[in-house]
């Protein structure tokens, strides 16, 4: 996995509890999903994603904290596409898995094995 890969993972995380992006990739990305609902007033991003992170429970804090550690191992991509959520998994699978109402970040690490341990 490369370090976009795990942002997306770690991010899902986040999003699944509504937390409100301020990268414009990441709103967008999560946006398109089914399942992405923000939480709160978008113009009170901070209060909303303090409710957020209240929510999550210690494996998912737990999670956040191994994926970010695994990250910070590895080198930052430099290219047109980086930092760009919708260039971590391949464009046409991306596209079918959100058709379809999936999570592309979910599907995709579930077919490829990962040092990250996820708790």
């Amino acid at each position: 996995m490369n370090r976009q890969d795990l942002e997306l993972m770690r991010n899902e995380i986040y999003a699944r509890h509504g937390w409100v992006f301020s990268r414009q990739d990441l709103r967008d990305y999560f946006s398109r999903l089914p399942w992405y609902r923000p939480k709160g007033d978008p113009s009170n991003k901070e209060q909303s994603n303090r409710l957020a992170q209240a929510e999550m429970n210690a494996i998912e804090k737990k999670n956040i904290q191994a994926i970010s550690s695994h990250e910070k191992t590895l080198p930052i991509e430099r290219s047109a596409s980086a930092g760009s959520a919708q260039r971590a998994i391949d464009p046409e699978i991306r596209q079918i898995l959100i058709a379809a109402g999936e999570s592309p970040t979910l599907k995709f690490i579930n077919r490829v094995e990962h040092p990250v341990k996820v708790y």
